[in-house]
């Protein structure tokens, strides 16, 4: 299967919402910070986007 013949696929897949992320956030529970980060610390390499994600609040409250 060739990358574009893959990507039509894969399309496919979230057009019919078979395939959906697991980074949307639910509507009730913890905030949405916490649940992106809690989803987040299980990936490698996402320490830094970690950091910044939850700095967002005191930078926001700044202004």
């Amino acid at each position: 299967m060739d990358q574009a013949t893959a990507a039509t696929f894969v399309d496919q897949l979230i057009e019919q919402q078979l395939l959906v992320s697991d980074l949307e956030p639910m509507l009730t529970g913890f905030s949405v910070l916490t649940q992106l980060k809690s989803r987040l610390q299980q990936l490698i390499g996402t320490d830094l986007l970690i950091e910044t994600l939850m700095s967002l609040p005191r930078s926001v409250s700044q202004f």
